[in-house]
């Protein structure tokens, strides 16, 4: 069996972004960081405020994937945050006190690259810098780390979605109509231009 494919039955990409959150906080380095998390959702600007304000800092985000033979061949990106108050050399290469950004890298890739999670087995499979002129701008160092894992397609859970709310149904008695006027009384809103139905029900279900 591919050790990539271990233990993947059930893997859901929420569940292998908090796994990889898990790994690099059981890192080496993780002791010389001040954030690790999932990469937040707000405006650029506000994010990059963020990145400065948290620095040294890694972020977990999914990046792209392809689907053949009922596996997916997923890729994480680590988006790693590094800054100095001594200028941006120091911001890649570290001063004794704040970590930089290349040790960041090769210490990750170092750790995570055949790394075995509950879900997954990773691989890094490249880095990348960041060219931005807004990062400089904010006094900071960004590169990213790109890991991947293949799994097996897992269906969705129904058990872990919430039951409906409200259910609806429309009773149409003998003699019934024509297939083409209940298809007008499902849409939203419903289409009563023509028919209706001799009965409506709505119960509202307890959450």
């Amino acid at each position: 069996m591919n050790p990539a494919l271990l233990f993947l039955g059930a893997a859901m990409l929420s569940e292998l972004e908090f796994e990889l959150i898990d790994a690099v906080k059981a890192s080496p380095i993780f002791a010389k960081l001040r954030e690790v998390a999932a990469m937040p959702d707000d405006k650029p600007e506000t994010l990059i405020r963020k990145f400065a304000a948290m620095a040294p800092a890694v972020y977990v985000v999914a990046g792209t994937g392809t689907i053949a033979d009922q596996k997916e061949k997923l890729r994480f990106d680590l988006v790693c945050i590094a800054n100095n108050s001594r200028g941006n050399d120091a911001a890649r290469h570290g001063d004794g006190q704040t970590i930089g950004l290349y040790q960041m890298r090769d210490a990750l890739i170092a750790f995570l690259d055949g790394h075995r999670t509950t879900g997954a087995a990773w691989y890094a499979k490249s880095f990348d810098f960041a060219k931005a002129p807004a990062w400089r701008e904010q006094g900071l160092t960004v590169g990213s780390l790109q890991l991947e894992t293949t799994v097996m397609q897992a269906g969705i859970d129904l058990t872990t979605l919430d039951a409906f709310v409200t259910f609806h149904a429309d009773y149409d008695a003998d003699p019934h109509h024509a297939q083409v006027e209940h298809v007008k009384w499902v849409q939203e809103p419903p289409d009563y231009t023509t028919s209706r139905p001799e009965l409506t029900d709505t119960t509202t279900l307890p959450q």
